[in-house]
């Protein structure tokens, strides 16, 4: 059971109203909040800086919804976050990738694509280190072709999908999302009703 009773867009403080309904707009069913924002709401501060994370990635983000997808799910592997595990599991298949490829990326074995491997490298240690990555780690995403740019942007995904797993994991936050996934153990997590992207990604992989 979650610690943190659920808002609704009206009951919520003033404050936080405005960004509940962006929220609730760009949710598969308009108007339904997931229990995320619904409980992220009686803190301003908190689901403001959790809209600023997202409004960043809506306005800026460089890298394609298949890395993006990929760079979050090892991130929520990594953290072992049932509710991030979830959601970027809907968003990443929606982005393109086949059940086995997410189990793939989940588990760290993902391979065919070197430069992929190599950023996925570094993302899954600064997930896993508080942001430490080792230097032949660093220059093998380099000398694979990743910029400056595209790795400081990997991180500022890595910090969005650990801000978000860390604060469910915080409020004990029931899973609303339709995935089935497994542990590193092959034990199935199942998720309930249907919702839509908590992170960011492109509108064709938001919206079905």
């Amino acid at each position: 059971m979650s610690r943190i009773p659920s808002h609704t867009i009206d009951d919520a403080p003033a404050a936080s109203r405005p960004m509940l309904e962006h929220f609730a707009h760009q949710s598969r069913h308009v108007g339904r909040l997931l229990n995320l924002h619904a409980e992220m709401a009686h803190s301003p501060v908190l689901i403001a800086a959790y809209h600023g994370m997202r409004r960043a990635f809506d306005d800026h983000a460089t890298l394609d919804p298949r890395t993006r997808t990929a760079i979050m799910l090892t991130a929520s592997a990594v953290q072992d976050c049932a509710y991030t595990n979830a959601i970027h599991a809907m968003l990443a298949h929606a982005a393109g990738w086949s059940h086995a490829e997410i189990a793939a990326i989940r588990a760290g074995t993902f391979a065919g694509d070197e430069r992929l491997e190599a950023l996925l490298a570094v993302a899954r240690e600064a997930a896993a280190h508080a942001g430490h990555v080792p230097d032949p780690l660093w220059q093998r995403a380099r000398d694979a072709g990743w910029t400056p740019a595209q790795l400081l942007e990997t991180y500022a995904a890595l910090a969005l999908t650990l801000f978000t797993g860390g604060f469910t994991h915080f409020a004990k936050t029931a899973v609303d999302a339709p995935v089935t996934w497994s542990r590193g153990d092959g034990s199935p997590i199942t998720a309930g009703r249907a919702v839509d992207s908590i992170s960011p990604v492109s509108s064709e992989a938001r919206r079905p």
